[in-house]
């Protein structure tokens, strides 16, 4: 008789890996702006993207249902003027960021990401 080899089933794929766009979001204190309202921002994904407007308070809000257990890598898609824009991550409604650095990225058309990794 031949060997049985049994290899475990390969890890599931996190069923919500893709890209959340901020302007599908539920946004609190911050502007949606599109292409026509903001020329000087070029470069973004999605039909627009969305600006803090206040020091502190304005966020995003992302609900994802379908998020299977493990670890996963966040990233967040931004553009800033200058400066550095430190902004508390939570999961479910705990902290996984104190304060996540989002640099300048050299311009407002200049994009970069800011990433992290957070059990779910």
């Amino acid at each position: 008789m031949d060997s049985l080899i049994i290899h475990p089933p390969p890890p599931p794929e996190h069923q919500c890996a893709g890209t959340y766009e901020a302007e599908d979001a539920t946004i609190h204190g911050g502007v949606e702006h599109g292409n026509t309202a903001s020329p000087g921002h070029q470069g973004f994904t999605g039909r627009s993207f969305v600006d803090y407007l206040n020091p502190a308070g304005d966020f995003v809000e992302w609900t994802v249902e379908s998020c299977s257990g493990g670890t996963a890598t966040a990233s967040f898609r931004y553009a800033l003027g200058g400066g550095n824009r430190p902004l508390q991550v939570l999961v479910n409604g705990a902290e996984v960021e104190a304060a996540l650095s989002f640099p300048a990225t050299g311009g407002w058309a200049s994009w970069s990401e800011a990433s992290f990794t957070v059990l779910l």
